[in-house]
């Protein structure tokens, strides 16, 4: 390492501060961003793969009216929230959750 003189210093400092930058915006590049907002409406090829399942189980699941869907005319839609929403009320409990639950039951009776 290059030893430096007081004099030398606050180029060294501009030259840091540079590379720095550089390497904000090369990061910066690199990292996806998050602010674009996802579309509500999905169509059957999107919600199939949103919900990892094939499209004749969603039309089942449509036709038992078993998950939220829209329609008009003959093409169905679908709203992500309401999706999401639906897939969090089917959210299971775990056990510690369940024991909590349980003993609070009795408590109030």
């Amino acid at each position: 390492m290059n030893t430096l003189t007081f004099d030398q210093l606050p180029q060294m400092v501009n030259q840091l501060s540079q590379k720095i930058d550089a390497l904000q915006l090369s990061i910066q590049s690199q990292i996806p961003q998050g602010n674009e907002p996802k579309k509500d409406l999905m169509n059957l090829s999107e919600v199939s793969e949103f919900l990892s399942l094939k499209k004749p189980t969603i039309y089942s699941k449509v036709s038992r009216g078993e998950i939220p869907y829209m329609k008009d005319k003959h093409r169905l839609y679908f709203s992500r929230k309401e999706l999401t929403e639906f897939l969090k009320g089917k959210r299971v409990a775990t056990t510690a959750e369940t024991v909590e639950n349980a003993h609070e039951f009795l408590i109030k009776k």
